[in-house]
């Protein structure tokens, strides 16, 4: 971690060694830390969350952190407030879209419109995308379009990292967010 400094993003996931230690170091350094706590098990405990200035989870990860009330994402939204006061969040909530809150704002965005054919880079590429552009100064809203967009477009091809798009066709996508006259999922 020699060549990383104040500012610069540091994304780990609860798949890799030393997350502890990796965490100190980039606390230390002033790095942003972004957590994906998945696979969420006790091992995360033990973590320093409060080191965390960014977690992405899915909606049943943000419940087992809150300790509450799957399938209410409003308390457990007020939960994980409470429990991390100075977190940001962002909560994919699958067809119904991505929740970001921090203890000042929320801002949704819902889902588009796309055949669903392999969903095996979706987590991976919204990530990607979501925190490529904060560490480029792109307003939350614009960050949550750009990865809600990349990750829809990687699910409607097969494959892992061949079908993450480049930002140029996702900049370019013409897709229709998802709406209750066209669909049953609803915008949030």
């Amino acid at each position: 971690m020699a060549n990383f400094s104040k500012g610069d993003y540091l994304i780990l996931q609860n798949e890799i060694n030393n997350i502890p230690l990796v965490m100190e170091i980039a606390h230390r350094k002033g790095m942003t830390i972004c957590l994906n706590p998945s696979p969420y098990n006790e091992k995360i405990k033990t973590f320093n969350l409060e080191y965390v200035d960014y977690f992405l989870i899915n909606e049943i990860e943000a419940a087992s952190m809150a300790g509450c009330c799957t399938g209410n994402v409003e308390q457990v939204i007020k939960e994980l407030k409470f429990k991390y006061p100075s977190a940001k969040f962002v909560i994919t909530l699958g067809k119904d879209g991505v929740i970001y809150f921090d203890k000042n704002i929320e801002k949704r965005h819902g889902t588009y419109d796309v055949p669903v054919v392999d969903t095996t880079a979706a987590g991976d590429t919204f990530t990607g995308y979501f925190i490529a552009s904060l560490s480029k100064g792109i307003a939350i809203e614009e960050a949550l379009e750009l990865a809600s967009k990349a990750s829809s477009l990687a699910v409607s091809k097969s494959g892992a990292a061949v079908s993450i798009p480049n930002l140029k066709t996702v900049l370019e996508s013409k897709m229709v967010l998802q709406t209750k006259s066209n669909s049953n999922v609803g915008v949030i």
